[in-house]
């Protein structure tokens, strides 16, 4: 498929149906594609002619695709986000607990940007897109404190993997003004880090112990 040049493209935050994410999933054929459908709990490969039919008017409707050379290619955030799912190589979930109901997010990293996702109703998630000059770490120490400040007894799972790197989870929870954090591999039992860490030391845990990006 063609594709459209990002630099280009709006990235403006909007919502997805699941017929408009099967579509973009659809755009790049790579093993990347498979592991963000798993992600974003999507059935792919998606054998439906009338769910892509639905996807790909729904799309033009909303002026996310365009015709290039007789072909129908993604444009402004739906380019962004087809581009993450197809080139992804580290996906990052996110489980936000508390005494209410649990939420959950995912970041899909990609190279020069990033894609995070959050649920919304009958398969659809709410898609931001983020280039590569944003920390990906302070985006999701960012999630995790705007759950904790508005959630009783709250507490961030996070799990981070690639196809080389066992998971990676980091358990976070605020402690006052400061963050009590634990760390695993895979199943393993998380095990706590002593004392408390600031915003800051958050970021840096994240970046350096979760994401990992010296293993990519």
């Amino acid at each position: 498929m063609s594709t459209g040049t990002i630099e280009d493209a709006s990235l403006l935050p909007a919502g997805y149906g699941i017929a408009e994410l099967l579509y973009l999933l659809g755009c790049y054929d790579t093993s990347s594609t498979q592991k963000s459908a798993d992600a974003l709990m999507l059935p792919w490969p998606s054998t439906s002619d009338d769910m892509r039919l639905a996807g790909t008017s729904s799309l033009l409707a909303r002026q996310q695709l365009k015709l290039r050379d007789d072909e129908l290619v993604p444009t402004g955030l739906a380019l962004a986000v087809s581009y993450a799912f197809g080139h992804a190589y580290r996906w990052t979930n996110m489980s936000f607990l508390s005494d209410e109901a649990p939420q959950a997010a995912v970041f899909v990293h990609a190279p020069d940007l990033g894609a995070f996702l959050q649920p919304r109703g009958l398969g659809g998630w709410f898609a931001q897109v983020q280039m590569a000059n944003h920390s990906a770490a302070a985006t999701l120490a960012l999630a995790a404190a705007e759950h904790c400040s508005r959630s009783k007894n709250a507490k961030v799972v996070i799990s981070s993997v690639t196809d080389h790197v066992v998971a990676r989870n980091v358990v976070l929870r605020a402690s006052g003004e400061r963050w009590e954090a634990a760390l695993s591999s895979g199943d393993e039992r998380a095990v706590p880090l002593p004392g408390t860490l600031s915003m800051p030391e958050v970021e840096t845990l994240l970046a350096e112990k979760l994401l990992g990006e010296e293993n990519r």
